[in-house]
This record gives C-alpha cells, sequence and structure tokens, in this order.
C-alpha cells in the first residue's frame, strides 16, 4: 500500500509497505530533505532504502517481548511488524507517521500526545482481555523493549508502565533506586514510582510508571541513529564517534552527559545501556538539538535476574554500550568530579528501603544488594580519586612533534616548565625530579585520567581526545650544571626552592 512518510505535517517521502511483510518495498522522492528520519540517509542526502527500513521496522514490537507470541496468535498476526501501520506508525518517542496517499489527515487530529487512545492492545500485552473487537489505534503498537509494558492516559498525561521478570521482579525497584541515585546526584533523569497491581488475580504484584519526558514539539532519536550520521574514521573507537557524530549534529555537552550515564550505570551494575537506551531529544519544528536525553530505562540492573551477587567482582559486571564492563567502560568518563558522594553515604539504608517493598526479594538478598552497592560506591569513588584534573595548558593540535619543537625555542623555558610542574600533583612531580637525574628531558603528558612521564616525544599525529599533551622539561631546568656532572647525587637548590625545603 501506498503512504507519504510525515513529520508532524511536513511531507517527507512516499513509501510502499509490503501488505504481507511490513517492510518499505518502494521509496519515491523526497520532499522535505531536512526533515528524512535521523541516521538513514548517505552522503549527498540520498536515503538508503535498507537504513530506512531497519529504522521503520525497529519501530515494531521487538519479537523478544515477553508473551508476544501469544498475542500475535490471539490478534491473528504473523509478526510485529504488521502492527505498524494499525496505528500509523504513531508513537509517544518521536512525530514521525505514515498517512494514506490522497488522505487528508493532519498530525493534530491523529497524533497520540494531544488525542486520546484505546488501551486495548496494552492490555493484551500484558495478557488481559481480548475476546472481543480490538483497536490497534495504539501507541503500544509501536513500543520497544522485551519486558510487558503499556502507555496509558491519566489526567491527561501519557505514562509508561513496565512489567517485571522472574524470579524476583525487581525491576520496577531497580527504577526507584536508580532514580533516588540521580535525584541525590542533581542528574537530569525520567523519574519513576511503583505502581502495585490491584486486580485479584495478580494483587501485589509491582510494575515501574513514569511520565513521557517527549512532549508534541520534541522527539528522541537513539544513540544508534546518531552513530549513522557520520562514517568512521581510522582508528577511531565507538564511543570517539559517538562523540564526534554528537559535535557534528550540534548536540551541545555530550561527553559530560555520557560521563553522568557512565557513572550512573556504574553505581547500579546496568547490564541493558544498549545504543537505542539513550539518544538525544531534538525540537521536532525546528529541528534543533536540545542536549543528551535525561536518562531512562535502567531497569535491567541490581543484578535483577542473578541468583548470586558478586559483591566487589566489579571486572565481571557486564556494560554496554562501548566496554564489556563497568569496570572499562568508567574509564570512559572524562571527569567524576560531579559525584558528590556524601549524598551516597547511606545508600545501604536506601537500598533496604526500597527493596524490602517486594515479596520476591527476601532479607539475605535485601543484604547483599545492600553490600554490592555500597561496594560500587566505594569503587567509583576510588576511580574519581586516582584522577587528578589540571586545566589544560595546551590545545589539542594536529602534531604533538610542533609542539615539542615550539617549546624547544621558547625564551622563558625554565619558568614555564615551573609553571608546568606546580600544576601536577606532588608525586608526579618527583617522578619528573628521578627521571631527570637520568635523562636529559621528559615529555609528560596526561591521558586517561594519568599523567605519564615519557623519556622521549611521542610521534604521534592523531590521537585519542582524551590526549593531552602538557610540555617538555629539561635537566637543566631543575638541576645545575654541577648537580648534572656529579650524576645528580643530591637534590638540586632549584627542585629544594620549589619544595619549600
Amino acid at each position: 500500500m501506498d503512504y507519504t512518510l510525515m513529520h508532524k505535517d511536513v511531507e517527507v517521502v512516499n513509501i510502499e509497505i509490503h501488505d504481507v511483510i511490513g517492510g518499505i518495498t518502494r521509496i519515491g522522492d523526497v520532499d522535505a530533505v531536512k526533515h528524512i528520519p535521523v541516521g538513514v540517509t548517505t552522503g549527498n542526502n540520498e536515503i538508503n532504502h535498507e537504513l530506512l527500513n531497519k529504522w521503520w521496522t525497529g519501530r515494531s514490537i521487538p519479537a523478544s517481548r515477553q508473551g508476544i507470541r501469544g498475542v500475535l496468535e490471539k490478534l491473528k498476526i504473523s509478526s510485529t511488524k504488521m502492527l505498524i501501520d494499525k496505528c500509523m506508525g504513531l508513537s509517544l518517542s518521536d512525530q514521525y507517521w505514515i498517512r494514506p496517499v490522497n488522505s487528508d489527515l493532519a498530525w493534530g487530529k491523529v497524533n497520540f500526545f494531544e488525542n486520546s487512545f484505546s488501551e486495548d492492545m496494552g492490555n493484551v500485552l500484558f495478557g488481559r482481555g481480548g475476546d472481543g473487537k480490538i483497536s490497534l489505534l495504539s501507541p503500544n503498537n509501536t513500543s520497544d523493549g522485551w519486558l510487558r509494558k503499556k502507555w496509558i492516559i491519566a489526567d491527561d498525561k501519557r505514562y509508561l508502565v513496565k512489567g517485571a521478570s522472574e524470579p524476583f521482579r525487581q525491576e520496577p525497584l531497580n527504577e526507584v533506586f536508580a532514580t533516588e541515585v540521580m535525584c541525590r546526584l542533581d542528574i537530569p533523569h525520567v523519574s519513576y514510582a511503583v505502581k502495585k497491581e490491584e486486580r485479584q488475580d495478580e494483587k501485589g504484584k509491582l510494575y515501574s510508571i513514569c511520565e513521557d519526558f517527549i512532549t508534541p514539539q520534541t522527539e528522541l532519536v537513539s544513540a544508534w541513529n546518531i552513530m549513522l550520521t557520520q562514517d568512521y574514521c581510522d582508528d577511531e573507537s565507538d564511543y570517539q564517534h559517538f562523540l564526534r557524530c554528537c559535535d557534528t549534529l550540534g548536540i551541545l555537552n555530550a561527553k559530560s552527559a555520557m560521563d553522568q550515564i557512565f557513572s550512573v550505570d556504574f553505581l547500579i551494575a546496568n547490564t541493558d545501556r544498549h545504543l537505542s537506551n539513550f539518544g538525544a531529544v531534538r525540537n521536532a519544528d525546528t529541528l534543533e538539538w536540545l542536549g543528551i536525553a535525561p536518562i531512562y530505562d535502567n531497569g535491567t540492573s541490581m543484578w535483577h535476574n542473578a541468583l548470586s551477587i558478586p559483591v566487589g567482582k566489579i571486572n565481571i559486571v557486564e556494560s554496554e554500550p562501548f566496554c564489556h564492563s563497568h569496570a572499562e567502560q568508567i574509564k570512559l568518563a572524562s571527569s567524576l568530579d560531579f559525584v558528590n558522594f556524601e549524598k551516597l553515604s547511606d545508600i545501604e539504608y536506601v537500598v533496604d528501603e526500597i527493596y524490602k517493598q517486594s515479596p520476591s526479594i527476601d532479607s539475605n538478598r535485601r543484604k547483599r544488594l545492600c553490600r554490592a552497592v555500597s561496594n560500587h560506591v566505594l569503587l567509583l569513588k576510588k576511580e574519581r580519586d586516582s584522577r587528578v584534573f589540571i586545566k589544560p595548558r595546551h590545545q589539542q593540535q594536529k602534531n604533538v612533534v610542533d609542539d615539542v619543537a615550539n617549546l624547544h625555542i621558547e625564551e622563558n623555558h625554565v619558568e614555564k616548565a615551573m609553571d608546568l610542574l606546580k600544576e601536577v600533583p606532588e608525586d608526579v612531580r618527583d617522578e619528573v625530579f628521578d627521571a631527570l637525574k637520568t635523562f636529559g628531558k621528559i615529555h609528560l603528558t596526561f591521558e586517561n585520567g594519568k599523567y605519564n612521564v615519557l623519556t622521549e616525544a611521542t610521534t604521534k599525529t592523531k590521537y585519542a581526545r582524551d590526549y593531552e599533551f602538557l610540555g617538555i622539561i629539561k635537566a637543566e631546568d631543575v638541576y645545575t650544571k654541577d648537580e648534572r656532572d656529579n650524576h645528580q647525587t643530591y637534590e638540586g637548590q632549584r627542585k629544594r626552592e620549589f619544595m619549600g625545603r
């Protein structure tokens, strides 16, 4: 069937959707290039058929969703992809939809942000109802994730209700705990609360509930689609690529926002921060980027389905999306200075109070959760304390060797070297002094949150974002000629003066 892909009331492109498999089989001429979904075009702004299909079918309920096979059988539908066009592709995460060709439907009359929708599909997804005629005009047709979930309307607001998994049904409480942590640390986030089932057959079961943070004027773009906007550079990591894509698009402060995501995920042991579980928000009318989205969807954390909780073994806690473990991924954070550890001093009490709400979590498991989270707080603090951050003396250059050459010809090299040494920690300063007893000069760099004292110039001509060349310090900057001639067998006058001894 022929449709027009719409962005609110902007006609983007005519497409044909297969009646059986639900995929896009034909793409017509583009009417509004700027409104093409993010990440589905080639370098010359032409739509890539495969990427557009992935974007479209990615709007469907995943095949891994709890109970989805029974739902499809009840609806007599072969695939979740067949559900997308039943609701015109409308979602509560963005403003895209499909309109039948020659139709005069307007976005204002059909969108789910401002118009009511049936709860039939949501109830069916939760295993209820479905015996009579079911209305498929629902945003629940385009919800992702593997847990049962449904959109509801309460007090004219849109809320997402999410279920839990056996045996501990812990995910709703994980969302509440993550909310508490982020509130304390002043990190932008979506707030979750616990909803208790009142139906007699499921009485006492816990669900999480949160308000939709997307409005009729905004939309969420996943990190996955953001990363499709640029080709990879040579030797570029996934994380460096993501940051460069954000920079190119004009998404501000991406690195500091990711620092917060890495830290929260470290604290709560989140194992499911895949590339569709975070992203950026933009204005759907002006297409202006508003920044990285507030942190959401934290349920697959806190060892939610683990029969035993490995206290103290952060290296085996899996992470996504840029490293395999949290011990590795936290190293990507450019700064941890924003973490106020005093606000986490009673974290064990907080864990115990939140998780005692669940009849599925006994006291022994709560104790293990308390110890594990407390240990993660200590490990994050240890990581923070192992770093010393200084204000960069040099902006990153295209060629480090040029920096080295420029420092060699500066007339006031001694003064500049002393200024540099005043900015580094005392243990690094001592290492510099010791190295200069043997070597004529050293090169000081800052990489991955640590100082490096090198005995020869680096030959890097292109380096990672976290690499900082600080400068050269020569032996004559610290020791007198006599001291050098005597192989630096005693501490030099300059060093004693510098150290205030």
